[in-house]
Protein backbone atom coordinates (compact mmCIF):
# COMPACT_ATOMS: atom_id res chain seq x y z
CA UNK A 1 0.00 0.00 0.00
CA UNK A 2 1.47 3.28 -1.11
CA UNK A 3 1.85 6.06 1.43
CA UNK A 4 0.32 9.35 0.62
CA UNK A 5 3.06 11.93 0.18
CA UNK A 6 3.31 14.62 2.86
CA UNK A 7 2.23 18.11 1.74
CA UNK A 8 5.03 20.49 1.16
CA UNK A 9 5.10 23.26 3.81
CA UNK A 10 6.36 26.53 2.52
CA UNK A 11 8.57 28.25 5.08
CA UNK A 12 8.41 32.03 5.45
CA UNK A 13 11.50 33.66 4.17
CA UNK A 14 10.85 36.76 6.35
CA UNK A 15 9.76 35.61 9.85
CA UNK A 16 8.31 38.34 12.16
CA UNK A 17 10.79 39.12 14.94
CA UNK A 18 8.86 41.84 16.96
CA UNK A 19 6.78 45.01 16.70
CA UNK A 20 7.51 48.15 14.81
CA UNK A 21 8.25 51.52 16.37
CA UNK A 22 4.96 52.89 15.07
CA UNK A 23 3.03 50.14 16.88
CA UNK A 24 4.87 50.90 20.10
CA UNK A 25 4.11 54.61 19.82
CA UNK A 26 0.42 53.95 19.13
CA UNK A 27 0.23 51.64 22.17
CA UNK A 28 1.90 54.22 24.38
CA UNK A 29 -0.48 56.90 23.12
CA UNK A 30 -3.56 54.77 23.85
CA UNK A 31 -2.25 53.88 27.31
CA UNK A 32 -1.43 57.52 28.11
CA UNK A 33 -4.98 58.57 27.15
CA UNK A 34 -6.40 55.96 29.54
CA UNK A 35 -4.08 56.98 32.36
CA UNK A 36 -4.91 60.66 31.82
CA UNK A 37 -8.63 59.92 32.00
CA UNK A 38 -8.20 57.91 35.18
CA UNK A 39 -6.06 60.60 36.80
CA UNK A 40 -8.81 63.13 36.00
CA UNK A 41 -11.69 61.01 37.23
CA UNK A 42 -10.08 59.90 40.49
CA UNK A 43 -9.87 63.31 42.22
CA UNK A 44 -13.34 64.19 40.93
CA UNK A 45 -14.76 60.98 42.40
CA UNK A 46 -13.04 61.68 45.73
CA UNK A 47 -14.48 65.23 45.76
CA UNK A 48 -17.97 63.99 44.91
CA UNK A 49 -17.76 61.33 47.63
CA UNK A 50 -16.80 63.97 50.21
CA UNK A 51 -19.65 66.23 49.06
CA UNK A 52 -22.13 63.36 49.23
CA UNK A 53 -20.99 62.55 52.77
CA UNK A 54 -21.40 66.16 53.85
CA UNK A 55 -24.88 66.40 52.34
CA UNK A 56 -25.94 63.14 53.96
CA UNK A 57 -24.72 64.27 57.37
CA UNK A 58 -26.36 67.67 56.92
CA UNK A 59 -29.73 66.03 56.27
CA UNK A 60 -29.40 64.10 59.53
CA UNK A 61 -28.63 67.32 61.39
CA UNK A 62 -31.46 69.18 59.68
CA UNK A 63 -33.88 66.50 60.92
CA UNK A 64 -32.41 66.82 64.41
CA UNK A 65 -32.98 70.58 64.36
CA UNK A 66 -36.57 70.11 63.28
CA UNK A 67 -37.07 67.57 66.07
CA UNK A 68 -35.83 70.16 68.57
CA UNK A 69 -38.56 72.55 67.45
CA UNK A 70 -41.21 69.85 67.58
CA UNK A 71 -40.24 68.68 71.07
CA UNK A 72 -39.38 72.11 72.53
CA UNK A 73 -41.56 74.67 70.73
CA UNK A 74 -40.99 77.17 73.56
CA UNK A 75 -37.54 77.96 72.12
CA UNK A 76 -39.30 80.21 69.60
CA UNK A 77 -40.69 82.32 72.44
CA UNK A 78 -37.26 83.83 73.06
CA UNK A 79 -37.62 85.75 69.76
CA UNK A 80 -39.95 88.70 70.24
CA UNK A 81 -42.96 89.10 67.97
CA UNK A 82 -42.11 91.37 65.07
CA UNK A 83 -38.36 90.78 65.31
CA UNK A 84 -35.59 88.54 64.01
CA UNK A 85 -33.39 86.17 65.96
CA UNK A 86 -30.75 83.47 65.83
CA UNK A 87 -31.17 80.17 67.66
CA UNK A 88 -27.49 79.33 68.05
CA UNK A 89 -27.03 76.85 70.94
CA UNK A 90 -23.30 76.29 70.54
CA UNK A 91 -22.37 79.87 69.70
CA UNK A 92 -24.36 81.23 72.65
CA UNK A 93 -23.01 78.64 75.09
CA UNK A 94 -19.33 79.24 74.26
CA UNK A 95 -19.57 82.98 74.78
CA UNK A 96 -20.09 84.47 71.31
CA UNK A 97 -21.68 87.95 71.36
CA UNK A 98 -25.37 88.05 72.16
CA UNK A 99 -26.09 89.76 68.84
CA UNK A 100 -25.29 88.77 65.29
CA UNK A 101 -23.04 91.77 64.72
CA UNK A 102 -21.30 91.59 68.07
CA UNK A 103 -22.94 94.79 69.31
CA UNK A 104 -26.20 95.95 70.85
CA UNK A 105 -26.93 98.83 68.51
CA UNK A 106 -30.17 99.58 66.71
CA UNK A 107 -31.26 96.84 64.37
CA UNK A 108 -29.03 94.21 65.96
CA UNK A 109 -30.23 90.62 65.83
CA UNK A 110 -30.19 88.69 69.12
CA UNK A 111 -28.51 85.31 69.51
CA UNK A 112 -30.28 82.80 71.76
CA UNK A 113 -29.26 79.48 73.28
CA UNK A 114 -31.68 76.67 73.94
CA UNK A 115 -33.54 77.03 77.24
CA UNK A 116 -32.93 74.79 80.22
CA UNK A 117 -35.88 72.72 81.44
CA UNK A 118 -36.57 75.38 84.09
CA UNK A 119 -37.16 77.93 81.32
CA UNK A 120 -34.11 80.12 81.70
CA UNK A 121 -32.41 80.92 78.36
CA UNK A 122 -29.10 79.24 79.10
CA UNK A 123 -27.55 75.85 78.54
CA UNK A 124 -24.14 74.27 79.08
CA UNK A 125 -21.71 73.94 76.19
CA UNK A 126 -21.76 70.15 76.49
CA UNK A 127 -25.55 70.00 76.28
CA UNK A 128 -25.58 72.50 73.42
CA UNK A 129 -23.12 70.43 71.41
CA UNK A 130 -25.14 67.28 71.98
CA UNK A 131 -28.25 69.02 70.66
CA UNK A 132 -26.85 71.16 67.85
CA UNK A 133 -24.14 68.93 66.38
CA UNK A 134 -23.31 65.42 65.29
CA UNK A 135 -20.71 63.50 67.34
CA UNK A 136 -19.29 62.37 64.04
CA UNK A 137 -15.61 61.68 64.64
CA UNK A 138 -12.68 61.34 67.01
CA UNK A 139 -9.24 62.55 65.99
CA UNK A 140 -6.04 60.84 67.14
CA UNK A 141 -3.73 63.06 69.21
CA UNK A 142 -0.99 60.72 70.36
CA UNK A 143 -0.20 57.21 71.57
CA UNK A 144 1.91 56.41 74.60
CA UNK A 145 2.87 53.53 76.91
CA UNK A 146 1.06 52.94 80.19
CA UNK A 147 3.52 53.14 83.10
CA UNK A 148 1.15 52.46 86.03
CA UNK A 149 -2.48 51.49 86.36
CA UNK A 150 -2.62 50.06 89.88
CA UNK A 151 -1.99 53.06 92.13
CA UNK A 152 -5.53 54.40 91.61
CA UNK A 153 -8.72 52.67 90.40
CA UNK A 154 -9.73 55.69 88.34
CA UNK A 155 -6.54 56.78 86.58
CA UNK A 156 -3.44 55.62 84.76
CA UNK A 157 0.05 57.03 84.48
CA UNK A 158 1.55 57.25 81.00
CA UNK A 159 5.07 57.75 79.71
CA UNK A 160 4.43 61.17 78.20
CA UNK A 161 1.77 63.76 77.37
CA UNK A 162 3.16 65.60 74.32
CA UNK A 163 0.00 67.63 73.68
CA UNK A 164 -1.69 70.14 75.96
CA UNK A 165 -5.01 68.69 77.11
CA UNK A 166 -7.65 70.69 78.95
CA UNK A 167 -10.52 68.22 78.98
CA UNK A 168 -14.21 68.65 79.43
CA UNK A 169 -15.44 68.05 82.97
CA UNK A 170 -17.90 69.59 85.39
CA UNK A 171 -15.54 72.54 85.96
CA UNK A 172 -14.61 73.04 82.28
CA UNK A 173 -17.89 72.40 80.50
CA UNK A 174 -16.95 74.48 77.46
CA UNK A 175 -13.82 72.45 76.62
CA UNK A 176 -13.54 69.65 74.10
CA UNK A 177 -14.07 66.03 75.05
CA UNK A 178 -11.10 63.67 75.16
CA UNK A 179 -11.02 59.94 75.56
CA UNK A 180 -8.38 57.25 76.00
CA UNK A 181 -8.41 53.85 74.33
CA UNK A 182 -6.51 51.42 76.52
CA UNK A 183 -5.11 48.30 74.83
CA UNK A 184 -4.08 45.22 76.83
CA UNK A 185 -0.84 43.26 76.56
CA UNK A 186 -2.33 40.81 74.06
CA UNK A 187 -3.44 43.55 71.70
CA UNK A 188 -6.83 41.84 71.39
CA UNK A 189 -8.87 43.78 73.94
CA UNK A 190 -9.46 47.49 74.51
CA UNK A 191 -11.30 49.63 77.02
CA UNK A 192 -12.49 53.20 76.45
CA UNK A 193 -12.58 55.80 79.21
CA UNK A 194 -13.17 59.56 79.12
CA UNK A 195 -10.30 61.87 80.04
CA UNK A 196 -11.78 64.00 82.84
CA UNK A 197 -8.55 64.97 84.60
CA UNK A 198 -4.93 65.55 83.56
CA UNK A 199 -1.82 65.97 85.72
CA UNK A 200 1.01 67.23 83.53
CA UNK A 201 3.55 66.75 86.34
CA UNK A 202 2.96 63.05 87.00
CA UNK A 203 1.55 62.28 83.55
CA UNK A 204 -1.66 60.97 85.09
CA UNK A 205 -4.87 60.65 83.07
CA UNK A 206 -8.01 60.21 85.15
CA UNK A 207 -11.55 59.20 84.26
CA UNK A 208 -12.97 61.08 87.26
CA UNK A 209 -13.20 64.77 88.16
CA UNK A 210 -14.56 64.26 91.66
CA UNK A 211 -18.16 64.62 90.54
CA UNK A 212 -18.30 62.22 87.60
CA UNK A 213 -16.52 58.87 87.85
CA UNK A 214 -16.58 56.23 85.14
CA UNK A 215 -16.26 52.50 86.00
CA UNK A 216 -12.96 50.96 87.04
CA UNK A 217 -11.00 48.84 84.58
CA UNK A 218 -12.28 45.26 84.24
CA UNK A 219 -10.72 42.69 86.56
CA UNK A 220 -7.67 41.12 84.94
CA UNK A 221 -7.36 43.80 82.27
CA UNK A 222 -3.73 44.93 82.00
CA UNK A 223 -3.33 48.04 79.81
CA UNK A 224 -0.03 48.52 78.08
CA UNK A 225 -0.76 51.30 75.58
CA UNK A 226 -3.07 54.31 75.57
CA UNK A 227 -4.28 56.18 72.50
CA UNK A 228 -5.66 59.66 73.23
CA UNK A 229 -8.36 61.08 70.96
CA UNK A 230 -10.32 64.35 70.88
CA UNK A 231 -13.90 64.64 69.74
CA UNK A 232 -14.40 66.94 66.77
CA UNK A 233 -18.00 67.90 66.24
CA UNK A 234 -17.66 68.91 62.64
CA UNK A 235 -21.33 69.31 61.68
CA UNK A 236 -23.35 71.93 63.57
CA UNK A 237 -26.52 73.92 62.97
CA UNK A 238 -27.81 77.46 63.43
CA UNK A 239 -31.42 78.61 63.02
CA UNK A 240 -32.67 81.93 61.71
CA UNK A 241 -36.14 82.94 62.88
CA UNK A 242 -38.36 85.69 61.49
CA UNK A 243 -41.34 86.19 63.79
CA UNK A 244 -44.41 88.17 62.80
CA UNK A 245 -47.65 88.99 64.56
CA UNK A 246 -50.65 87.52 62.76
CA UNK A 247 -53.80 87.77 64.91
CA UNK A 248 -56.28 85.01 64.28
CA UNK A 249 -59.15 87.22 65.39
CA UNK A 250 -59.70 90.68 66.80
CA UNK A 251 -59.16 89.84 70.48
CA UNK A 252 -56.07 87.71 69.92
CA UNK A 253 -53.16 90.11 69.39
CA UNK A 254 -50.50 87.65 70.53
CA UNK A 255 -50.72 85.02 67.83
CA UNK A 256 -47.64 84.79 65.65
CA UNK A 257 -46.01 82.96 62.81
CA UNK A 258 -42.31 82.18 62.64
CA UNK A 259 -40.50 81.51 59.39
CA UNK A 260 -37.53 79.26 60.18
CA UNK A 261 -34.45 78.21 58.25
CA UNK A 262 -31.61 76.03 59.52
CA UNK A 263 -28.06 76.35 58.22
CA UNK A 264 -25.80 73.32 58.58
CA UNK A 265 -22.06 73.97 58.87
CA UNK A 266 -18.99 71.83 58.38
CA UNK A 267 -16.16 72.89 60.70
CA UNK A 268 -17.74 76.21 61.65
CA UNK A 269 -15.08 78.49 63.12
CA UNK A 270 -17.40 80.48 65.45
CA UNK A 271 -15.46 83.58 64.47
CA UNK A 272 -17.22 86.88 65.12
CA UNK A 273 -15.30 88.50 62.26
CA UNK A 274 -17.17 86.28 59.81
CA UNK A 275 -20.50 87.69 61.00
CA UNK A 276 -19.75 91.31 60.19
CA UNK A 277 -22.29 92.65 57.66
CA UNK A 278 -21.10 94.09 54.36
CA UNK A 279 -23.12 96.66 52.42
CA UNK A 280 -24.95 95.43 49.31
CA UNK A 281 -26.12 97.50 46.36
CA UNK A 282 -28.32 96.32 43.50
CA UNK A 283 -26.91 96.55 39.95
CA UNK A 284 -29.47 97.95 37.52
CA UNK A 285 -28.02 96.20 34.46
CA UNK A 286 -27.63 92.82 36.11
CA UNK A 287 -24.76 90.36 36.07
CA UNK A 288 -24.75 90.19 32.26
CA UNK A 289 -24.46 93.99 31.99
CA UNK A 290 -27.73 94.35 30.11
CA UNK A 291 -30.97 95.76 31.46
CA UNK A 292 -33.87 93.31 31.49
CA UNK A 293 -33.60 89.91 29.83
CA UNK A 294 -30.50 90.04 27.63
CA UNK A 295 -31.29 90.30 23.92
CA UNK A 296 -35.05 90.60 24.45
CA UNK A 297 -37.25 93.67 23.91
CA UNK A 298 -39.05 93.22 27.22
CA UNK A 299 -41.19 96.37 27.14
CA UNK A 300 -41.92 96.21 23.40
CA UNK A 301 -40.59 99.69 22.60
CA UNK A 302 -38.50 98.46 19.69
CA UNK A 303 -35.17 98.55 21.55
CA UNK A 304 -33.59 95.67 23.39
CA UNK A 305 -31.80 96.02 26.72
CA UNK A 306 -32.57 99.73 27.14
CA UNK A 307 -32.71 101.45 30.53
CA UNK A 308 -36.52 101.20 30.73
CA UNK A 309 -36.19 97.42 31.01
CA UNK A 310 -34.07 97.51 34.18
CA UNK A 311 -35.49 95.19 36.80
CA UNK A 312 -37.80 93.44 34.33
CA UNK A 313 -39.35 90.21 35.72
CA UNK A 314 -37.30 87.21 34.69
CA UNK A 315 -34.08 89.18 34.34
CA UNK A 316 -31.06 88.96 36.62
CA UNK A 317 -31.18 92.67 37.51
CA UNK A 318 -32.73 92.32 40.97
CA UNK A 319 -30.55 89.37 41.92
CA UNK A 320 -27.22 91.01 41.07
CA UNK A 321 -25.49 92.90 43.87
CA UNK A 322 -22.17 94.63 44.45
CA UNK A 323 -20.55 93.93 47.82
CA UNK A 324 -18.54 96.60 49.62
CA UNK A 325 -15.66 94.80 51.26
CA UNK A 326 -13.92 91.43 50.99
CA UNK A 327 -16.42 88.65 51.70
CA UNK A 328 -15.80 84.93 51.84
CA UNK A 329 -16.96 83.66 48.46
CA UNK A 330 -17.68 80.18 47.19
CA UNK A 331 -19.98 79.24 44.36
CA UNK A 332 -22.91 77.31 45.70
CA UNK A 333 -22.46 78.68 49.23
CA UNK A 334 -24.81 81.15 50.90
CA UNK A 335 -25.17 84.80 51.86
CA UNK A 336 -27.37 85.87 54.78
CA UNK A 337 -29.16 89.16 54.08
CA UNK A 338 -29.47 90.68 57.53
CA UNK A 339 -32.36 93.15 57.21
CA UNK A 340 -34.83 90.28 56.71
CA UNK A 341 -32.60 87.39 57.83
CA UNK A 342 -32.99 85.60 54.50
CA UNK A 343 -30.53 83.19 52.91
CA UNK A 344 -29.45 83.50 49.26
CA UNK A 345 -27.32 81.06 47.33
CA UNK A 346 -24.30 82.52 45.52
CA UNK A 347 -24.64 81.42 41.90
CA UNK A 348 -21.71 83.23 40.30
CA UNK A 349 -19.08 85.93 40.70
CA UNK A 350 -15.95 86.95 38.76
CA UNK A 351 -13.18 84.49 39.58
CA UNK A 352 -10.51 87.18 39.89
CA UNK A 353 -12.62 89.44 42.10
CA UNK A 354 -12.02 89.32 45.87
CA UNK A 355 -12.56 92.93 46.95
CA UNK A 356 -15.90 94.64 46.19
CA UNK A 357 -17.09 91.69 44.06
CA UNK A 358 -20.27 91.49 42.00
CA UNK A 359 -22.51 88.54 42.91
CA UNK A 360 -25.27 86.74 41.07
CA UNK A 361 -27.82 85.35 43.56
CA UNK A 362 -30.33 82.58 43.06
CA UNK A 363 -33.36 84.89 43.45
CA UNK A 364 -34.35 88.53 43.65
CA UNK A 365 -32.97 90.36 46.68
CA UNK A 366 -35.54 91.58 49.18
CA UNK A 367 -35.05 94.26 51.84
CA UNK A 368 -36.97 95.14 54.96
CA UNK A 369 -38.43 98.38 53.57
CA UNK A 370 -38.03 100.83 50.73
CA UNK A 371 -34.84 102.77 51.19
CA UNK A 372 -33.31 100.18 53.52
CA UNK A 373 -29.66 99.50 52.80
CA UNK A 374 -29.27 95.73 52.51
CA UNK A 375 -26.32 94.04 54.16
CA UNK A 376 -24.88 90.60 53.63
CA UNK A 377 -23.17 88.22 56.06
CA UNK A 378 -20.84 85.64 54.52
CA UNK A 379 -20.11 82.69 56.84
CA UNK A 380 -17.62 79.95 56.08
CA UNK A 381 -18.36 76.25 56.16
CA UNK A 382 -22.05 76.28 55.17
CA UNK A 383 -23.00 72.92 53.66
CA UNK A 384 -26.68 73.62 53.04
CA UNK A 385 -29.54 75.81 54.23
CA UNK A 386 -32.87 74.07 54.74
CA UNK A 387 -36.23 75.85 55.09
CA UNK A 388 -38.17 74.39 58.02
CA UNK A 389 -41.35 76.16 57.02
CA UNK A 390 -43.65 78.25 59.17
CA UNK A 391 -44.56 77.56 62.79
CA UNK A 392 -47.45 79.24 64.59
CA UNK A 393 -48.04 79.88 68.25
CA UNK A 394 -49.21 82.24 70.95
CA UNK A 395 -47.24 84.12 73.59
Amino acid sequence: MKRRPEPIRQLSTNPRQGVSLIEVLVSVMIMSIGVALLSTLLPISILRTAQATQLTQSVFLRNNAEAVIETSPNILNWVSVGSLGLIDPIGASIGMPKTLYGNTGAGSISRFPLPNPNGTPSISSESAQQIASLPDSWTDLFETNVVDYTSSPSQITVAKIPTTITPWNTNNSSNAKYRMILVDVTGRFAVIRSVLGVDTTTYALAWTDGTITEPNLPSGFVPIKARIEVQTRRFTWLMTVSKNSVPKYANDPFSWTSEIDVAVFFNRSFNVAEEQPLTLSLVSNGFDGKAGVAGVDDDGNGTTDDASEAGWPGSDDNRTVDVTGTPFLKKGSYMLEASLLKWYRIVDYPENSTTNPRLLLDRDLRTAASGTTPTGVFMKGIVEVYPLGVRTGQN
